[in-house]
């Protein structure tokens, strides 16, 4: 496919110069040129040259239609004259009484229609053959740039995507198209969006009877994973149970993805507040996952012992470590994949409830590294909170200064509504609390616990954040009488003993009379 595609390039470079495509793409000389002799050629170009050049896209990708897209019209214009012929058929039938076709100008209508529908299928089906390549690419590419969470590139490839989809009828396909909308409108925070795409994908398959096949259910568990983390734990675990209700008796054709779902399933149980239920059932589930999987969720897996009391953060810390030091020779892909965003998200929530300074040294001498280039996007404050803490419990002065003032803290304390708005909130009050500006932290809780409130009943903030928020209403309400004082410790006696009667044996200090 990139081999045809360089020819096809060298030979627009060959046309029109290699100078003219770089001032009007704003691709240099220097890329051009390599794009031509071997070096893969980026969507992005592409997308230029069509919008720049006017070079058609069906031409670029399969080497089928005219170069330019001027050729495409012609041939659109050919087949809108076919498409009107059909619509004034199927228009003279409807106009017809259906018990009373039997004249020969109703004969001469009916004979119209059936040529024409016979013309506007053959020529469908010559269009959905040559649109399968292209949609296939543009699936491709487009899952690319949601890997990457490049949401520009995934922004532009949207249009004709759409187009896409609506010339090609392959099932395997659309699903997957739907599936990957699904991921983009999760990375745009369009959760409803989302939501609905999934549970459309679902609909199909139960209706017809058909089982989810090993692409869409690998597919569905990174998009349920991702509704998760963004607070629609419940909509998450419905989709979840949703799946393995469709696959019961079918294991063997979708064995592997299918245990991941029901691991995911575990997963959200235990973020819905009830760890005994689900530690069993992510343990077992865990060991039956494959090699990649096991290694990218261990540390879910970590996190449910920890809550549970069974291991200790250190131990995990300690493994950690271990690893580390057995592949820093490895290759830097395998390095880089060794901790990911997520995973930092949970060592240092843990190790952060313990406001050990200890502790907190030692996880940031293993994991600090591992932050520049496998923080997500918009999360490197957690890293940031756990080194201003850090500070904070050696007594050092403006930790909590230094935690609002980093460039991702401040954007989130502007905004006045959103997970992360909260949970930075959530982390400075903590900072504040521990620096004794008991002041400055009863107002950034009350800010804190306006955000929650606006965030909707539907949605639930990761549970050491929550851990985080009540336990900073303990600590500063609990000598204090006040309506919102009343109001704050009564939530958090609830959230921490739920999530006690769940398993959670890390609040135990939290839980009266224990």
């Amino acid at each position: 496919m990139n081999e045809d595609l360089q020819r096809r390039v060298a030979q627009l470079v060959e046309e029109h110069g290699q100078a003219v495509i770089s001032r009007k793409t704003g691709y240099s000389a220097t890329n051009i040129h390599n794009y031509v002799n071997g070096t893969r050629v980026p969507a992005e170009f592409c997308m230029a040259l069509t919008r720049e050049l006017g070079v058609n896209p069906v031409w670029l990708l399969t080497g089928e239609g005219g170069t330019q897209l001027s050729d495409v019209t012609r041939s659109t214009s050919e087949l809108a004259g076919n498409f009107l012929e059909l619509v004034n058929a199927i228009n003279a039938v409807t106009r017809v009484r259906l018990g009373a076709l039997a004249g020969k100008q109703d004969k001469k209508t009916l004979h119209q229609l059936n040529a024409a529908l016979k013309d506007y299928e053959a020529r469908r089906g010559e269009l959905n053959a040559r649109m399968k390549d292209i949609f296939r690419t543009l699936l491709d590419q487009f899952e690319h740039a949601l890997a990457k969470i490049n949401r520009e590139t995934a922004s532009q490839l949207l249009p004709g995507l759409e187009q896409a989809a609506g010339l090609c009828d392959n099932t395997a396909m659309q699903e997957r198209y739907r599936l990957l909308c699904a991921r983009h409108a999760i990375i745009r925070s369009d959760t409803p969006q989302a939501s609905k795409l999934l549970r459309d994908v679902l609909r199909r398959r139960a209706s017809d009877g058909s089982i989810p096949d090993h692409d869409i259910l690998a597919a569905a568990a990174g998009g349920l994973m991702a509704v998760s983390a963004i607070g629609k734990n419940r909509e998450a675990r419905r989709m979840c149970r949703s799946l393995i209700e469709l696959c019961a008796g079918e294991d063997d054709a979708n064995a592997a993805p299918l245990t991941k779902i029901r691991f995911l399933d575990s997963v959200f149980t235990m973020r819905e507040g009830n760890v005994a239920e689900a530690i069993g059932r992510m343990a077992y589930l865990h060991m039956r996952l494959s090699p990649d999987d096991q290694f990218l969720h261990r540390h879910t897996v970590h996190e449910a012992l920890v809550y549970a009391g069974l291991q200790s953060v250190d131990d995990v810390i300690a493994a950690d470590a271990t690893d580390f030091s057995r592949i820093k020779r490895a290759t830097a892909a395998e390095e880089a994949r060794f901790v990911r965003g997520k995973q930092l998200y949970i060592i240092y929530g843990l190790v952060s409830w313990f406001e050990d300074a200890r502790l907190l040294r030692r996880a940031l001498g293993v994991y600090q590294p591992f932050e520049a280039a496998r923080g997500e996007a918009g999360s490197a404050y957690v890293g940031e909170y756990v080194r201003a803490l850090t500070d904070a419990l050696e007594g050092k002065k403006g930790a909590s200064v230094a935690f609002a003032g980093h460039s991702s803290v401040a954007q989130s304390l502007r905004d006045e509504d959103g997970l992360r708005a909260f949970s930075v909130r959530v982390c400075l009050c903590h900072l504040l609390r521990i620096e004794e500006n008991t002041r400055r932290a009863l107002a950034v809780f009350s800010d804190a616990e306006n955000v929650r409130k606006s965030l909707g009943a539907d949605v639930s903030p990761n549970t050491m954040i929550c851990a985080q928020h009540w336990r900073n209403a303990r600590k500063l309400f609990l000598s204090r009488q006040s309506r919102e004082g009343t109001e704050a410790v009564a939530n958090a006696g609830n959230f921490f003993q739920r999530h006690w009667d769940g398993g959670f044996a890390i609040f135990k200090d939290m839980i009266p009379d224990m």
